[in-house]
């Protein structure tokens, strides 16, 4: 797993850091439905795929039902974000969200001591500011003044 270091800009110690992963490979659904029929599944590719939609229809219709429930391999329960004025206001579609969280399951158990890490310098083809400084103060990080240069 790849990982870079980035400026922690919620915190208040300075210099303080947080790693953020970076765009790791995805396996996909046919995928891994082939990685796990290779294991002697009775099933056939055709059978387990049907099988796991059917599944996912009915997780959408629990979740649609305003309920939670937990498998063996994922636990789902839904959240609200966004904020309250106070105890009186009531849900608004365009300021709160209904979110569906998801965790692994009882089930899902992995050695995160075997994961293989490796620290790597941050690339991307959309920009991402680190630093910025104002050549008429001199000041990094805090407000850019009008009519100077910054970089």
């Amino acid at each position: 797993m790849k990982y870079f270091l980035s400026e922690n800009r919620m915190g208040q110690i300075p210099d303080e850091c947080v790693a953020r992963v970076t765009q790791q490979e995805t396996v996909s659904f046919e995928e891994l439905i082939k990685m796990a029929t290779r294991r002697g599944l009775t099933l056939t590719d055709t059978e387990l795929t049907g099988a796991i939609n059917e599944l996912t229809y009915t997780i959408i219709d629990v979740l649609n039902s305003g309920k939670a429930f937990e498998t063996p391999f994922a636990r789902y329960r839904l959240s609200i974000s966004g904020l309250f004025t106070n105890k009186d206001d009531v849900f608004d579609p365009n300021r709160h969200h209904i979110r569906i969280n998801c965790l692994a399951g009882s089930s899902i158990k992995i050695d995160t001591k075997s994961i293989s890490l490796e620290k790597v310098k941050y690339t991307s083809t959309s920009p991402f500011i680190e630093r910025l400084l104002d050549y008429s103060s001199l000041e990094e990080n805090d407000s850019i003044n009008p009519g100077g240069a910054a970089v």
